[in-house]
C-alpha cells in the first residue's frame, strides 16, 4: 500500500528533506522514512565589484553569489572572460573553489593583471560552475586609471570618493 501526506513546499527552504513516518496495524508497527527535495540547487550572481584599482596592477574582482538552495553546494567556481574590441579573448580568470553554506551569500576572488591593458569598455562574461552547470552572464568593463565599472548585472558598480565601490 502507498501512505501520503500534504505539506507546503511554501513553507520550507530550498533543500534536502527526510520524512519518517510511524505505521501502527494489527499491533505492528513498522517504521519507513523517504528523502525528497524541495527546490532547485541555484546559486543566484548579485553583484561585481573592484575596489582600490590601479591601471597597471593587479584588479581583484569580487563576485558576490548567493546560494537559493537550503543546503551547501561545493565545488563552485567563477571564470571571467574578458574580450578585445575583435573578441578576442585577451583574458580568462578564474577563482579558488568554494563551497557555499545553504541560504548564504559568498564573495569569490578573481584577479587580472592590468599592465599590458588600456583605458576603455571590454566586452567580458562570467559563468559560474557548480553541479555540472554552467551559468553565464554577459557583462562589460569599463577600465579607467582608477577604477573598474561593472556593467550588466542590473546593477552600476562604481568607485565612489576615497576609492569605496558604491550600488547605484
Amino acid at each position: 500500500k502507498e501512505i501520503s501526506a500534504k505539506i507546503s513546499a511554501n513553507d520550507l527552504a530550498g533543500g534536502k528533506y527526510l520524512a519518517k513516518a510511524l505505521l501502527k496495524y494489527d499491533g505492528e508497527q513498522y517504521y519507513v522514512e523517504k528523502e525528497f527535495e524541495i527546490g532547485e540547487q541555484e546559486l543566484d550572481l548579485l553583484q561585481i565589484y573592484v575596489e582600490d584599482f590601479k591601471l597597471g596592477e593587479v584588479a581583484e574582482f569580487n563576485v558576490v553569489v548567493e546560494n537559493k538552495w537550503g543546503d551547501l553546494i561545493g565545488d563552485v567556481y567563477a571564470e571571467l572572460r574578458i574580450f578585445d574590441e575583435g573578441l578576442k579573448e585577451i583574458a580568462n580568470l578564474q577563482s579558488a573553489i568554494y563551497d557555499i553554506p545553504g541560504k548564504e551569500r559568498n564573495t569569490m576572488i578573481l584577479y587580472w593583471d592590468t599592465s599590458e591593458i588600456g583605458t576603455k569598455i571590454y566586452e567580458s562574461n562570467i559563468v559560474l560552475n557548480y553541479l555540472g552547470k554552467k551559468v553565464q552572464q554577459d557583462i562589460q568593463l569599463d577600465v579607467k586609471e582608477d577604477s573598474i565599472t561593472v556593467l550588466g548585472l542590473g546593477y552600476v558598480i562604481s568607485s565612489g570618493e576615497g576609492g569605496s565601490n558604491t550600488l547605484i
